[in-house]
C-alpha cells in the first residue's frame, strides 16, 4: 500500500509541474521517462523507505503505544 501511495504521490507531483515546466514540448520518449522516473522515485522514496523506517522504529519499541504495532503483531 505504501509503494502504491508513494508512486501516486510522485505522479501527482509530476502532474502539478507538467504544464508550468513546459514538459509537453519535450519528445515523447523523454516524457515517458519522466513519468516512469517520477513514479519509481515516489514509490522508492516515499513507499519503500517509509516502510523500512517504520519497521525499524517498531522493532525498537518506540511505537508500542500506537495501534499500528498491534496490526503487525509486534509486541514491546
Amino acid at each position: 500500500m505504501m509503494l502504491i501511495s508513494g508512486a501516486s504521490a510522485g505522479l501527482l507531483s509530476l502532474g502539478a509541474i507538467y504544464i508550468p515546466s513546459s514538459f509537453q514540448n519535450l519528445a515523447v520518449p523523454v516524457q515517458g521517462a519522466l513519468i516512469v522516473g517520477h513514479g519509481l522515485s515516489g514509490a522508492i522514496l516515499s513507499g519503500l523507505l517509509g516502510k523500512l523506517l517504520s519497521d525499524k522504529l517498531a522493532d525498537t519499541g518506540v511505537l508500542s503505544a500506537y495501534p499500528v504495532v498491534d496490526d503487525v503483531g509486534l509486541e514491546a
